[in-house]
């Protein structure tokens, strides 16, 4: 009990004297983005998911192709070949829909003259 007392005291009497302990120190922060404005940031996590995307779906493909190799030695066969479809299928619509979104946001934003340097 003695030794919890201690530890209680040293606590409250560090934490009494935080305040004037450090306000000599000054802190800054430094932005890690590149990015000025906030439309600079949706700009670069719009270009960011643009590319990752296109990395994605190659290897969705890939998968859906290893699925539809190996399905004849799996149980269900007409199974596995269906979900390779299905993973071809939504890529394919998913590729299409970024496409479509990226040049949708850059018809906007030119319709309006916004000019954005990402």
């Amino acid at each position: 009990m003695k030794k919890l007392s201690k530890i209680y005291l040293l606590l409250l009497s560090g934490l009494s004297l935080s305040p004037m302990a450090f306000a000599q120190f000054q802190v800054t922060l430094v932005n890690p983005l590149k990015a000025k404005t906030f439309l600079e940031f949706i700009g670069y996590v719009i270009n960011f998911l643009f590319v990752a995307s296109f990395v994605i779906a190659p290897l969705m493909i890939v998968i859906a192709g290893f699925l539809m190799v190996t399905s004849g030695s799996s149980q269900k066969p007409q199974e596995n070949i269906e979900r390779a479809k299905a993973i071809v299928w939504y890529t394919m619509w998913g590729v299409i829909v970024i496409l479509l979104a990226k040049g949708f946001i850059t018809f906007m934003l030119n319709k309006f003259g916004i000019q954005v340097q990402w």
